[in-house]
């Protein structure tokens, strides 16, 4: 009974939620470069902060951008593959 009122309470709360953990994994992925960057450079926590989540930011981008390629190479190899896939398929019913 309790595990099917937690359940639904993170079911219902999931808007919330979703961006809040977010929010703290990605405050713990950061964190690291932050402190770093305060030591070494000794600039102030917001510079070092905003510095930190726009290399974040860039590197998903790249990322991002990376994947956007190869997915499109894929896309247009495709009808290279379905005629490979059909003579294959007709060299085994002969």
């Amino acid at each position: 009974m309790t595990a099917g009122i937690v359940l639904a309470i993170l079911y219902l709360g999931r808007s919330v939620l979703i961006p809040l953990v977010l929010a703290v994994m990605l405050s713990l992925l950061v964190a690291p470069l932050v402190r770093a960057a305060l030591r070494r450079i000794r600039v102030g926590r917001t510079i070092s902060v905003l510095v930190a989540v726009v290399a974040l930011a860039v590197s998903c981008l790249a990322v991002a951008a990376t994947l956007g390629t190869q997915v499109l190479r894929i896309a247009e190899s495709l009808p290279q593959y379905e005629s490979n896939v059909q003579h294959k398929l007709k060299t085994l019913e002969e």
